[in-house]
């Protein structure tokens, strides 16, 4: 699979924190397998790199897309399917 990525910081209201200013940060992924392409997009505040950057990670190692081979149906799409 093939990735590119982008990250972004910038300072935003906390509403959580009674509208208090703090610094965030954005990444975005796009990847593809050449037949299928995902974006991920990940949001954290600067405070909590120590472990968003862990997790990050481990998204981005575990990331899977289809094999792009078109389904006979709509209705063999797992979502689509009854549950045992």
């Amino acid at each position: 699979m093939r990735y590119a990525w982008v990250e972004d910081v910038y300072e935003t209201a906390d509403d959580d924190r009674g509208g208090e200013v703090r610094k965030a940060h954005c990444r975005w992924c796009l990847c593809t397998n050449g037949r299928v392409t995902g974006q991920v997009r990940y949001f954290y505040w600067d405070d909590d790199t120590s472990w968003a950057l862990r997790a990050w990670q481990a998204v981005i190692e575990t990331a899977q897309l289809g094999s792009g081979v078109p389904l006979a149906s709509p209705f063999h799409h797992w979502s689509m399917k009854t549950p045992d």
